[in-house]
């Protein structure tokens, strides 16, 4: 025998017992094999009426014959209890006669306040008394602490009107009041407010203050207004507590699984903002490390309660009665195996967040809604970085300056500053440069590390940054609220309020000495990575005015940059006659020697200088750039290693007609000057050829007028105003740089060129000398050679363009101290440019080079007028 035949035997028997037990008079027996065939009969709604019915007739009789009060009123409620049973089951309202309607309502609403729940039935086969869906009309997203508008359909399957005097949804994140001031429709007329404007409110009843009435078997569509909580601590899905974090993806599944934007699933770039409610950034298009999937804890609404008034019309409340209807399976299952352990699986997927009774229009959003955590609206924004690529100028102070832009609708309060920064020597990948944790970063030398500076309170003392004693600027002081690593952060206030909708700017200053060694600043590249944070507690306005109850959710705003330093200037020096000289007088130097190596005048040689000889040097000044301009205009260049006062200034911009101030970016200042080669100058019998100091301004850069507006807050900016970039200071360190290192070293000769005419005529002799002195107290053996080619080689001097009269090869024979001088007498037989021979002298006895004219081949050309 089947378990149904079983089933349906055991009912009869319980039901027969029930009536036979009543037939003598036995109502509590009776009662008893009533209820067990009762429990037995859900799916059978004819039987289980009937049984009901009896049941009723039943317990009525108990209550008669019960003398014990509390037995009595127990008695009495469990039967009211049974009586809305039978009537919010539709199937056994639905055969119901409209007079025992009428007396389980009756029964139903006697005084006392009651609970009905009805759960989820798990075989699928008891309809509730009513449906509801709760779907979002904005967004997929939310941030805590907003309102959202949602829309609530209720569709009631029982046979008689409800009246409902309040309605509560039961939710995944709460409880909320559905608001007696809310729009309800019908269908007809929810489609006529979606076509007109939301304000369009004539299609509504006229708010149900008093309550809402239900037709039976037709939908009511509520629109209500939903604030979020601020505190999810307390929320629990799947049993366990959890964070905002928790619901975080770690990754995003948009291409299998089904997860979609239409689910709420949906990122952002952290390069460029997404509206919650917009389109969705390709992941394809973004790199990985861009994407930030929004995720967001799950609001779903599982509950419907609501408080339902006497059908008589009492308004007592102690004559309400609470209708629960709560969903367990809320979502379309999947048949996938295994159960879910966290709704926020389910509501991943655009079939469970778009799945909905039929009633619930497709129209009105889906009905699961992501709650994000408190989200910073303020934008930040580096306005100095567009103008300087991101460089900074060694030497003065260089400001940074940063637009706080509070949003339209919330007001910013107790804004905080705080800043960490590291400062690497070298190039840096920019993964390396943004990440301020990276180890393998090469420290910067002592007494040139960068750093914020501010602002000191005695504009006219003087500080030094205490880790490494590096001088400060003049009325400047390192700031308090800068750190290294996350163990040790200090913050400082920069505004007590910022008002919604209004702007501020932020300057903030860095600093690092210039380069002061004789070594070349090039090889002394730097970077200072900084990441700046702005913390605030974010309150929500209403029309522009702020709640005072409302505390605000603490936020934070994070800011990273890198800045690269570079020295202002940049120098080349070069002797103007060249490292090998006409003229270098015997100097005992390896490349002075006569039997050299290589006498090619184009391979570079060291520089070398006899004691006492006047040196002509070269240096060309170039600005570096700074964006489109340069970085700096010069000022003044003076000659340090130059005694004489009057000739130690180089160039003056106020006594020059030189207009350099305003240089364009790749233009250079060209400067000559002298100086004497003394061996006492340094120990190791090397010199430096000038010490070249500059004094110098950088370019000043300058925001718009616009940025100080009034409805602006400007309370951190000082005397500099709107000036950003290298800041142009009163007390700004000259630049140095220092000539390349000589050699000096004590000439056995002196030699130099006595006359050589500028511009002969064409046929007219003219005479040509040379002056060699012995400086020491030795006889000397001269080698003379007068050659024709630029090689050296011996070659007759005379051709048929230019004659030459005179010794032109042999030896010359000079006492101790004796000067002596060599003539020759030429006459160019052409007009023009005409090639002089080179005259080579060299010592016997020192076998080095006393003249050496192929050295410097421009000197022996000739423009012979006709």
């Amino acid at each position: 025998m089947g378990d149904s035949k079983v089933s349906s035997a055991s009912v009869r028997l319980h039901y027969l017992a029930g009536r036979l037990l009543m037939s003598i008079d036995n109502p509590d027996g009776g009662a008893v094999h009533l209820k067990i065939a009762a429990d037995r009969t859900k799916n059978w709604p004819s039987l289980q009426l009937s049984i009901q019915r009896a049941l009723r007739v039943c317990e009525e009789r108990c209550l008669v014959i019960d003398g014990e009060q509390s037995s009595k009123a127990a008695r009495a409620e469990e039967s009211r209890i049974s009586c809305a049973k039978l009537l919010f089951e539709p199937e056994t309202c639905a055969m119901l006669t409209d007079q025992e309607i009428k007396q389980a309502q009756s029964k139903s609403w006697e005084l006392g306040c009651k609970d009905i729940v009805w759960k989820d039935d798990a075989s699928g086969k008891s309809r509730p008394p009513f449906d509801f869906a709760l779907s979002f009309l904005e967004s997929t997203h939310a941030t805590s602490g907003d309102s959202v508008w949602a829309c609530l359909s209720i569709k009631t399957h029982v046979d008689f009107q409800l009246f409902a005097k309040t309605i509560k949804l039961i939710t995944s994140v709460g409880n909320f009041k559905v608001s007696s001031t809310d729009l309800c429709f019908d269908k007809a007329q929810l489609q006529s407010w979606l076509k007109s404007s939301p304000s369009a409110s004539g299609h509504a009843q006229a708010n149900f203050s008093d309550g809402v009435q239900f037709t039976p078997n037709e939908v009511a569509f509520i629109l209500t207004e939903i604030s979020l909580p601020t505190d999810f601590s307390s929320v629990a899905l799947g049993g366990t507590a959890i964070g905002n974090n928790f619901y975080t993806p770690k990754s995003g599944k948009i291409t299998n699984m089904g997860l979609t934007h239409a689910a709420g699933n949906i990122c952002e770039s952290l390069q460029e903002k997404v509206t919650l409610n917009g389109k969705p950034v390709p992941i394809n298009s973004l790199p990985e490390s861009s994407a930030s999937f929004l995720g967001g804890i799950p609001f779903v609404c599982h509950g419907v309660e609501m408080e339902l008034g006497s059908p008589g019309g009492n308004t007592s409340p102690q004559s309400n009665m609470r209708l629960r209807v709560e969903k367990s399976l809320l979502l379309t299952p999947l048949g996938r195996s295994g159960n879910q352990q966290l709704q926020m699986e389910e509501c991943g997927y655009m079939a469970h967040a778009w799945s909905r009774p039929d009633h619930q229009l497709w129209c009105l959003g889906p009905r699961c809604l992501r709650i994000l955590g408190p989200r910073p609206q303020m934008d930040i924004k580096n306005l100095t970085e567009p103008h300087t690529n991101g460089i900074a100028i060694e030497g003065t102070v260089n400001r940074i300056m940063f637009q706080l832009q509070a949003g339209a609708e919330v007001d910013c309060r107790g804004v905080r500053l705080s800043i960490r920064c590291r400062n690497s020597s070298g190039a840096l990948s920019s993964e390396a440069a943004d990440d301020l944790t990276s180890e393998g970063v090469t420290s910067v030398e002592p007494g040139r590390r960068p750093f914020f500076v501010k602002r000191s309170d005695n504009g006219n003392s003087s500080h030094a940054d205490e880790e490494d004693n590096t001088p400060l600027p003049k009325g400047w002081e390192p700031r308090n609220d800068v750190s290294v690593d996350e163990s040790n952060v200090t913050s400082s206030v920069i505004a007590p309020h910022l008002e919604a909708g209004k702007s501020m700017l932020l300057p903030l200053d860095l600093f690092r000495p210039l380069h002061q060694t004789g070594d070349s600043p090039e090889s002394d590249s730097c970077m200072t990575s900084y990441e700046i944070t702005i913390s605030y507690r974010q309150v929500r306005t209403i029309k522009g005015i702020s709640q005072s109850s409302d505390l605000g959710d603490q936020v934070v705003v994070i800011r990273s940059a890198t800045v690269t330093w570079i020295s202002p200037f940049t120098a080349e020096f070069s002797p103007i006659n060249g490292n090998q000289k006409s003229f270098p007088c015997g100097i005992k130097h390896p490349s002075n020697m006569v039997q050299s190596a290589s006498n090619d005048p184009s391979i570079s040689s060291p520089l070398i200088a006899a004691d006492g000889e006047r040196i002509r040097m070269r240096c060309h000044l170039k600005a570096k750039e700074l964006g489109s301009k340069v970085a700096a205009n010069i000022e003044h260049v003076l000659n340090e290693n130059e005694p004489n006062d009057e000739q130690k200034y180089l160039y003056s911009s106020a006594d020059s007609n030189l207009f350099f101030a305003q240089s364009e970016q790749g233009s250079k200042l060209s400067l000559a000057y002298s100086i004497t080669a003394k061996t006492s100058a340094s120990v190791s019998g090397a010199m430096c050829l000038g010490a070249i100091s500059i004094g110098w301004k950088p370019a000043g850069l300058s925001l718009s007028s616009e940025m100080a507006s009034t409805e602006g807050n400007n309370s951190m900016l000082d005397e500099f105003g709107l000036a950003h970039g290298p800041l142009i200071l009163s007390n700004i360190a000259p630049m140095k740089f220092y000539g390349p290192r000589c050699h000096v070293l004590d000439a056995p000769f002196k030699a130099k060129m006595l006359k050589c005419p500028s511009a002969p005529k064409v046929g007219t002799p003219f005479l040509v000398s040379y002056q060699v002195t012995n400086q020491t107290a030795k006889s000397q053996t001269l080698q003379l050679s007068m050659n024709s080619n630029q090689r050296g080689d011996t070659v007759p001097a005379s051709s048929s363009e230019l004659l030459i009269a005179g010794k032109m090869q042999g030896e010359a024979q000079m006492g101790p101290w004796e000067e002596k001088v060599f003539s020759f007498t030429f006459m160019s037989m052409i007009a023009g440019k005409v090639s002089r021979p080179q005259l080579s002298v060299s010592s016997g006895r020192h076998q080095t080079w006393v003249i050496n004219e192929s050295n410097n081949l421009s000197s022996q050309t000739l423009f012979v007028l006709p």
